[in-house]
């Protein structure tokens, strides 16, 4: 099976999460969202799992190692 990736990047705030929102809308049985991990702390709105897997540097560090 073929897969095409499609990656989008930018500042914060340029806009990337609406048009990822927008891409799933238009193909939404043909899409699958990554979610990133960061070791930033979560902004009141975000929800674990959903936005960002949100781990420790401690932890973000060790699975840097294992690569």
């Amino acid at each position: 099976m073929k897969y095409d990736i499609i990656a989008i990047t930018g500042k914060s705030a340029a806009g990337k999460d609406r048009i990822l929102r927008e891409i799933a809308k238009m193909n939404n049985k043909n899409i699958n969202i990554i979610v990133p991990t960061t070791s930033r702390p979560m902004r009141d709105y975000e929800v674990d799992g959903k936005d960002y897997y949100f781990i420790d540097e401690n932890e973000f560090f060790k699975r840097r190692a294992c690569n």
